[in-house]
């Protein structure tokens, strides 16, 4: 009975890491490592624009960061997230990829919906939904693909 289990373990194993050495040949590994590099930029200076709304007092100097700074910020990633999905060849990865350009245009129409004065809040709810669904299936995809993504959490202060 040991004998069949060991094996069993045995063949789950060799399996399990012919799965991930496939998924390097086939060049999938290699993809999403450099997709996270690139698109490492992208959220550093994604955050860092929500790190200064936070040190805005008023809600006339909120009006005016974000017209000046925030929507010309979002605008800016948005654009060169735009040109990482140009190079991405795998067509799963540049599916995730869309996720997150979505979620970035929703974020400028509701900044932008709000300096107008209109109702924003749906606008910015579809927006952060949009973005988490785009961190699951980043992370589903990246575990397929034999690479585990360590998230790090932004919090409001």
């Amino acid at each position: 009975m040991k004998k069949w289990v060991s094996a069993i373990i045995s063949i789950a194993f060799i399996s399990y890491a012919g799965y991930f050495f496939a998924q390097n040949v086939l060049g999938n590994t290699d993809e999403m490592l450099r997709y996270l590099e690139k698109t490492e930029q992208l959220t550093n200076d994604y955050f860092s624009l929500m790190d200064q709304e936070l040190f805005v007092e008023s809600e006339e100097e909120l009006f005016t960061f974000t017209e000046t700074v925030l929507v010309p910020g979002l605008e800016e990633i948005l654009e060169r997230s735009l040109m990482i999905s140009e190079g991405i060849e795998k067509e799963k990865l540049k599916e995730v990829h869309e996720i997150h350009n979505d979620s970035i245009k929703l974020h400028i129409e509701a900044e932008k919906a709000w300096l107008r004065g209109e109702d924003s809040e749906t606008l910015f709810e579809q927006s952060s939904e949009l973005y988490f669904e785009y961190e699951e299936k980043l992370d589903s995809l990246a575990k397929k693909w034999g690479v585990e993504i360590e998230w790090q959490d932004w919090e409001e202060e």
